[in-house]
């Protein structure tokens, strides 16, 4: 249910109208300490608002076995990336800009609220690729890309 709980948030976010949904059992997940997972959501949230002053368009994710979505908020991009395998998983994470620029890329893991640029980014006119990016069992990770100017 933790997963669950965690996804939705998530897929809320994603989706061409980004609300975060609210759970009828919050005392259950309350007690769980799972209320405090909404920070990591919120702070995503607010970089994709100032980002894009309210504007969401879908950008169109590849990433093999893992679950993908694409936000682009003004210039920024957006992904979550979730891993529903009980295995590491390590694909090439595809996100099609279609604009032929640049970005520098950050990944955010919500659990913790930590921030890591990554350097192994490839561009071509119409795509950028994260190569071999690990992601363990259930879990998610956040990519925010900005584009280098």
């Amino acid at each position: 249910m933790d997963i669950d709980f965690k996804r939705g948030l998530w897929y809320g976010l994603f989706s061409p109208t980004p609300v975060t949904p609210m759970s009828w059992w919050w005392e259950f997940f309350d007690n769980r300490w799972m209320t405090t997972y909404y920070r990591g959501v919120r702070a995503i949230s607010d970089q994709m608002l100032a980002a894009g002053k309210g504007s969401f368009e879908p950008v169109t994710v590849t990433a093999d076995s893992l679950q993908a979505f694409g936000v682009k908020c003004g210039e920024d991009i957006f992904v979550y990336l979730f891993n529903p395998q009980f295995s590491v998983q390590m694909p090439d994470v595809r996100i099609e800009s279609g604009d032929g620029k640049k970005y520098a890329v950050q990944c955010y893991e919500p659990t913790l609220m930590l921030y890591k640029d990554i350097k192994e980014v490839a561009f071509d006119p119409k795509n950028i690729i994260i190569r071999r990016f690990g992601l363990g069992s259930q879990k998610d990770m956040v990519f925010m890309l900005k584009p280098i100017k």
